[in-house]
C-alpha cells in the first residue's frame, strides 16, 4: 500500500461536512478503520470562496451534539476565505468542507475512512455517532499554515506541513 494519497478536488459545489479519526480513535472505537491526517494546498479560488475549518470560538461539545440532531452544523463551523497558494493541514477530528468555488490539491494517509457529518439535504448517509466521538470541538488556531523556508546548498524549499504521516515541501522557484 503507497503511504500518501494526492488529489485534485474541484469544488463545483458545497461539499459535505465531514471529521476523520485519528490513530487513537481508531484503535479506541474503530479497530477495522483507519486514521487519516490530510492537507490541502489552494490551486484556485473564485472571489470570495471559502472552507470551513473547525468550530468557532466558545463553541460547546453541547452545542455541536445538539446542532448535529437539528441538521445546524454550519453556524458553528468558523468560515476561511482563501486564495490561490494558502495551506490548510486538516488533522484528525477537524471537522470541514470545502466550499464552492475552491480547487485544492490534497496530500492524505491512504485511508477512506470519513464521517459524513452534514450534507446539503442530499440524502446521503450521514455517520453522526462516529464524528461525534471524533470531532475536536475546541477552537482551532490559525487555519492558514505559513510556509516556512528550508535551506539546502542546493536551493530554497518551503516547508508546507510537516505532519507525522507525511511531510509537504514546495520549490520556491523565481
Amino acid at each position: 500500500r503507497f503511504p500518501l494519497l494526492v488529489k485534485l478536488l474541484d469544488a463545483n459545489d458545497d461539499l459535505s461536512v465531514q471529521v476523520h479519526p485519528s490513530a487513537d480513535d481508531c484503535a479506541r472505537w474503530f479497530p477495522t478503520a483507519a486514521s487519516k491526517d490530510e492537507a490541502w494546498v489552494v490551486v484556485d479560488a473564485e472571489p470570495g470562496a471559502a472552507v470551513y475549518y473547525g468550530f468557532q470560538p466558545g463553541v460547546t461539545q453541547a452545542q455541536f451534539e445538539a446542532a448535529l440532531e437539528a441538521e445546524e452544523l454550519l453556524g458553528l463551523l468558523a468560515r476561511v476565505e482563501v486564495r490561490p497558494g494558502d495551506v490548510l493541514r486538516v488533522a484528525p477530528g477537524t471537522v470541514h468542507a470545502l466550499g464552492r468555488g475552491v480547487v485544492v490539491l490534497e496530500v492524505q494517509e491512504p485511508s477512506d475512512t470519513t464521517y459524513r457529518l452534514y450534507d446539503y439535504g442530499r440524502g446521503r448517509a450521514l455517520h453522526i455517532d462516529e464524528g461525534r466521538r471524533v470531532a475536536r470541538v475546541e477552537a482551532d488556531p490559525e487555519p492558514l499554515l505559513a510556509p516556512r523556508p528550508v535551506e539546502h546548498d542546493w536551493g530554497v524549499w518551503e516547508l508546507l506541513v510537516d505532519a507525522p504521516a507525511y511531510r509537504m515541501e514546495r520549490l520556491a522557484a523565481e
